[in-house]
């Protein structure tokens, strides 16, 4: 490892004061995100009234949004490989605002379905960059912490934003939402434009077009001197095949456990979120208290985010990861058995919540480190893109199981389980004695 190679000086130094700034913008995109991709779910009862519109195309205008993160992850974020990162998140930086914008005009489902869809779309493709970018620009220590600041970024982003729908729906109708999602959006590209580098990764592996002056421009604001020269690539040589590069030995099996670990994760995270309102309110709780122990499941899982960042450098990110999943697995349990009585559902709601969470954050941080940096779009936008197939999947599942008759404890107990999968999963992606006998060689070096 070379003295003057600004990657060994990222993954080793103190952040400073670029590098937090850098993180926090992240946590605001990822905040973005989260509203936007939630805001049908805020205005969906006036919109339905407005519109007169069935519960079916109302379901259909929520998988909009679903189908285009998944058509994001898996087409638009590769292209950061190929094109950089910086201008891949100010282009979904700009597709998000023209698509909100164009939800305000929209006169029919066929149009807000399609507005929807760029949505999704927009934010498929952002949050797996900006995932990227927190993973190459955070140091060893606090990457962990600074990757599950982005995940209650999300949450934080859909909760907020949905207080601040019922009041502009309130005042101005449907439309107000989504204008304000754009304005967001379109105050957030000048921010991005000044603040948000290239990756330093893609400019020394790819070697773009006046790459080591684009290095430069970048290194006195991490406080280093600038370069005479590129440092050597470390990635292996990629084709234009990207996908067949993935599947070579040395990272086939690593990217084939990474897409299925999304899967299983995104399916039962998004079942346990989707269903719990209905399931509360079915088993004898007013529609007030379904819909307060969701949000005593968000609330659980902002903590159980920022506690799995601050525990993954002392623990390690693997090991607390299968933790992790584990303990969710046993919570979901605990949660189809018990009797729903408001004191004992505070508890178990807020601790279900914080290993639910905490279970999608473990993808954010040990998924993307998996893949050289030549690959690393590619790699996460495609496992990211099937997360969002076991999204669509788990709770329709799940509906098809309840109409069949199954009990509460039988269906938890089959949407329970992938979380053991994917928690075996992790075996697969440790890091070889070899990394690891590199890492420590970086890092005294």
């Amino acid at each position: 490892m070379s003295r003057n190679d600004p990657r060994d000086h990222i993954k080793h130094a103190a952040m400073n004061r670029f590098r937090i700034s850098l993180v926090m913008f992240c946590v605001i995109l990822a905040a973005l995100d989260g509203f936007d991709v939630l805001v049908m779910a805020f205005v969906a009862p006036s919109l339905a009234a407005s519109w007169q519109l069935s519960s079916s195309a109302l379901g259909a205008l929520f998988s909009a949004g679903m189908i285009g993160t998944a058509i994001g992850a898996f087409i638009l974020a590769p292209q950061g490989d190929r094109f950089g990162r910086r201008p891949l998140t100010l282009f979904c930086l700009m597709l998000l605002a023209l698509s909100m914008l164009v939800s305000v005009f929209t006169r029919d489902f066929l149009e807000m379905f399609i507005a929807r869809l760029f949505t999704g779309v927009g934010v498929g493709a952002m949050l797996a960059t900006i995932n990227i970018m927190i993973t190459e620009y955070a140091n060893d220590r606090r990457r962990s912490l600074c990757n599950a600041g982005m995940s209650v970024g999300v949450p934080l982003g859909a909760t907020l934003g949905g207080l601040m729908s019922v009041l502009l729906i309130h005042q101005y109708g449907w439309q107000a939402p989504f204008v304000f999602g754009a304005v967001a959006a379109i105050v957030l590209i000048p921010v991005a434009w000044w603040l948000f580098p290239e990756s330093l990764e893609y400019l020394i592996e790819k070697r773009p077009s006046r790459a080591l002056e684009r290095v430069n421009a970048i290194l006195p604001r991490l406080g280093l001197s600038t370069l005479s020269e590129l440092p050597e690539p470390r990635a292996a040589h990629v084709t234009a095949d990207r996908l067949s590069d993935l599947l070579r030995p040395a990272l086939r099996s690593r990217f084939i456990a990474s897409c299925i670990m999304y899967f299983c994760i995104m399916m039962t995270f998004y079942f346990v979120s989707s269903w719990t309102p209905k399931i509360l309110t079915d088993a004898g709780l007013s529609i007030t208290g379904g819909i307060s122990g969701a949000m005593l499941l968000s609330l659980g899982g902002m903590i159980g985010c920022l506690s799995y960042g601050l525990l993954a450098s002392k623990i390690g990110a693997h090991r607390l990861a299968g933790i992790t999943m584990i303990c969710l697995f046993s919570m979901m349990l605990v949660f189809s058995n018990m009797g729903y009585q408001p004191n004992l559902l505070v508890g178990v709601a807020l601790t279900l919540g914080f290993f639910l969470y905490s279970a999608v954050t473990t993808l954010y941080v040990v998924v993307p480190i998996v893949f050289p940096a030549t690959l690393r779009g590619t790699g996460t936008g495609i496992a990211m893109g099937v997360g969002r197939i076991g999204a669509v999947f788990g709770p329709y599942l799940a509906g098809v199981l309840i109409d069949l008759g199954w009990s509460r404890e039988q269906y938890f107990l089959i949407l329970a389980t992938p979380t053991l999968l994917a928690a075996m999963l992790l075996l697969v992606l440790r890091p070889s004695k070899v990394e690891l006998a590199s890492r420590q060689v970086s890092s005294a070096l």
